[in-house]
């Protein structure tokens, strides 16, 4: 992963989508030893999981939150309702997906914290607002993930998708990205 992120970024390319592409071949790949190497895997992910909210926890300003909420719910509700749809849509036209399994994706859409992570890149390059998109994003990601997640087993057993299935009992630290 690492020299996927190098060679991506030495490239001029996204190291992000070069981890990604990587992740995919050698997850659909025969690799030796795939228990151990699976086990390591989900260690690392753990690991990584809480490096990553601790940096999201340092960074995030509760002062800088109030006066990014209104925007962030305008451009939440922008892609909840329109921008979402129609790029779920478009992408799954040639796959000629049932409407309920669109509605569903439509719904879902980007959990946990992969979005806040993307808004520290402008905060690494030092752009100007920053700081203010970081706390718009942080707003956004948290009302909505709590909003749609919050009915997204309902809407799952409305849609045909899956049976009612009882709440379970996790904390939220506690569920990977």
């Amino acid at each position: 992963c690492v020299l996927s992120y190098a060679t991506g970024a030495a490239a001029h390319a996204s190291g992000f989508a070069a981890v990604y592409v990587t992740a995919l071949i050698l997850g659909n790949s025969a690799l030796p030893h795939p228990a151990a190497t699976r086990s390591f895997a989900e260690g690392l992910a753990w690991m990584s999981q809480i490096g990553l909210f601790v940096m999201l926890g340092l960074l995030a300003s509760p002062a800088r939150m109030p006066e990014a909420i209104l925007p962030a719910l305008v451009a939440g509700l922008g892609v909840t309702f329109l921008a979402r749809p129609l790029s779920v849509l478009a992408a799954t036209l040639p796959f000629r997906l049932p409407r309920g399994e669109r509605v569903f994706l439509s719904w879902a859409g980007l959990r946990g914290a992969i979005p806040v992570v993307l808004a520290t890149i402008p905060l690494a390059e030092r752009v100007d607002g920053a700081a203010w998109l970081f706390a718009a994003v942080f707003d956004v990601t948290v009302v909505f993930t709590v909003l749609q997640g919050s009915i997204l087993p309902r809407l799952a057993g409305a849609l045909g998708g899956a049976a009612d299935v009882p709440a379970q009992d996790t904390d939220v630290a506690s569920v990977p990205l």
